[in-house]
């Protein structure tokens, strides 16, 4: 009986195709969870600063450094986000996830490529699927989540559709569309991070070993000059970031060891973390760079064809360059750095590369060798789906330290231990939070924290209402705002069922003397109440002089209720 008459292999396509869905779904739920759109990090100098800036600064500030990056690309984006749908963020978000999908998409055309010719139907089915859930794993969570980092997708994307592209339009000995369109993408990925500089080199040389004709070559090696020379006219380097040199020269083993983590951080996540966790990644690093060096003499030892193995292997070089430079960089910081989870997208994908170059050698082993394959594909494929289920997990994300971040910038108020949390320079955060609120983008120009400032002053009028229960637990003063106190607790309408989103703190006389947002995950109080009441927790802000108050706190918003809140505050703030 052939092999594509076996029940098995069709349960076990069934398999893995539910699992790559499975995965799609998780890293969705995960995301929508986890969504906040308040400003974070590179976000207030890369999107912000460079939006309100932009009538001064000119055509100039768009090809500008962002640390050693050019970003044009992705501020293409930011600014469509900021300019036509006021900074709402989830343009930004759905552009990561959608980049995700194409990468996927990417590799598994590319493994179509590689298999076209093949007969078999036990193993070369499988790795569709698991391509697909591999590079939706919710590891990479940091990209998802954070709108800057679509850059980070397309730093890596871009070189592998121009290599792809390269290898599609090898089909034909004539300059035609594909290989135009090849040199664009390998022209684009120079505006997405400083990595993207390598891509036409390394095409260039690719069309050098595999003798891909005089014109196409020549374009190729003039772009690839052209293409850094562009980049590094005028370029500045970057302060406080290491170097490659003096990694090298200083810590070569370090560089090797955070070399290997880098590449294998995913076999890290996927097991659990921990020693262990280090000790594999570090085997799955080395494990790559010594398949690739291996596999690469062998093509540079045999007939010069442009295969895509060739242009798969070529990428796998370039993740692997990137981690080199990315670890002369950060070395410093420590090799467990490397773990980081917007490292994995790089990783991933090169794993992907590594499996595609491959597939064709994997598919012509004998029948029971491939079926052990199978196997380690299916063990890998639970583990896939046992990790994405971190997805699920409210805690996993840090969407309401964001948003109660949000609230001091909105009010003003200068609490550097919140503000914090989103940008490491608070004065500087105040200022562009003011600037996007008066330029009326971004969430600082939207309710409710548009509207902030005046519920801090002047209570507002609800009418009926439904009870609240609340309970105010800790407050802390500010030494920069000695007029105010950080205060959290936990406030929800059990006759609603529901958690009011943003709250007005009224003093013994009926005034306005705090303000807070909720959001926060509570699953003690939704033992106590009900399951509903999960997200109960809100922090916030009061006048110092009205903590010794007996205090009443209203919802406001689509959730009204007013009920008392007792608590933490029959003392001063200290």
């Amino acid at each position: 009986m052939p092999e594509h008459d076996y029940p098995a292999p069709r349960l076990a396509m069934l398999f893995f195709w539910c699992v790559a869905l499975a995965a799609l779904a998780l890293t969705a739920f995960g995301s929508v969870q986890g969504f906040s759109p308040v400003p974070y990090w590179d976000m207030w100098d890369g999107q912000l600063a460079f939006y309100l800036n932009l009538p001064e600064a000119g055509l100039a500030a768009w090809w500008d450094q962002h640390n050693e990056h050019r970003i044009l690309l992705t501020r293409l984006f930011f600014f469509a986000d900021l300019h036509w749908l006021n900074g709402s963020g989830w343009l930004l978000i759905l552009v990561n996830h959608l980049l995700a999908v194409s990468a996927a998409i990417l590799f598994i055309g590319a493994l179509r490529s590689a298999l076209l010719e093949s007969r078999d139907r036990l193993l070369g089915p499988a790795l569709a699927p698991l391509l697909f859930a591999w590079l939706l794993l919710w590891m990479q969570h940091e990209n998802l989540l954070w709108g800057f980092q679509i850059q980070f997708f397309l730093a890596q994307l871009l070189p592998a559709l121009a290599l792809f592209l390269l290898y599609r339009s090898s089909y034909s000995s004539k300059i035609n569309v594909t290989f135009i369109a090849a040199c664009g993408a390998g022209v684009a990925a120079l505006g997405t991070m400083a990595n993207g500089v390598v891509a036409l080199p390394l095409m260039a040389l690719l069309a050098i070993v595999t003798r891909q004709g005089v014109s196409r070559t020549a374009i190729l090696v003039a772009l690839a000059i052209l293409g850094p020379i562009a980049y590094f006219y005028g370029f500045t380097a970057v302060e406080n970031h290491g170097s490659l040199g003096s990694a090298i020269r200083d810590n070569p083993i370090g560089l090797v060891r955070y070399v290997f983590v880098y590449l294998g951080s995913p076999f890290f996540h996927l097991t659990g973390g921990g020693t262990q966790g280090i000790y594999l990644a570090t085997a799955a690093g080395a494990f790559m760079v010594a398949a690739t060096a291996f596999t690469g003499i062998r093509f540079l030892l045999g007939p010069p064809r442009l295969t895509i193995e060739a242009a798969m292997l070529t990428f796998v070089v370039f993740i692997v360059g990137t981690a080199v430079v990315t670890g002369g960089g950060r070395l410093t910081l420590g090799f467990e750095q490397a773990l980081s989870s917007r490292y994995t997208t790089p990783a991933l994908m090169g794993w992907a590369a590594l499996l595609v170059a491959h597939a064709r050698m994997l598919v012509m082993l004998p029948a029971t060798v491939r079926a052990a394959l199978l196997a380690a594909a299916a063990v890998l494929a639970v583990a896939i789906a046992i990790h994405q289920l971190q997805a699920l997990d409210p805690e996993g994300h840090r969407a309401f330290e964001r948003d109660a971040a949000a609230l001091p910038l909105a009010l003003q108020i200068h609490d550097p231990e919140r503000i914090q949390r989103v940008y490491p320079d608070s004065k500087k955060a105040l200022d562009l939070a003011r600037r996007a609120r008066d330029a009326g983008v971004t969430v600082f120009a939207k309710p409710p924290l548009r509207e902030a400032p005046r519920l801090l002053e002047q209570a507002k009028e609800l009418g009926p209402v439904s009870n609240c229960l609340a309970f105010l637990e800790s407050y802390q003063a500010l030494p920069f705002e000695p007029g105010f106190a950080y205060i959290t607790g936990w406030v929800h309408a059990p006759d609603l069922r529901r958690t009011p989103q943003t709250l007005q703190i009224l003093g013994s006389r009926g005034e306005a003397v705090g303000i807070g947002i909720t959001g926060g995950y509570r699953p003690d109080v939704a033992e106590t109440i009900g399951p509903d009441a999960r997200h109960t927790g809100f922090s916030g802000y009061i006048e110092a002089s009205a903590l010794t108050d007996d205090l009443t706190v209203q919802g406001i918003g689509t959730t009204r209720c007013r009920g008392p809140l007792p608590g933490m505050h029959t003392q001063k703030a200290h």
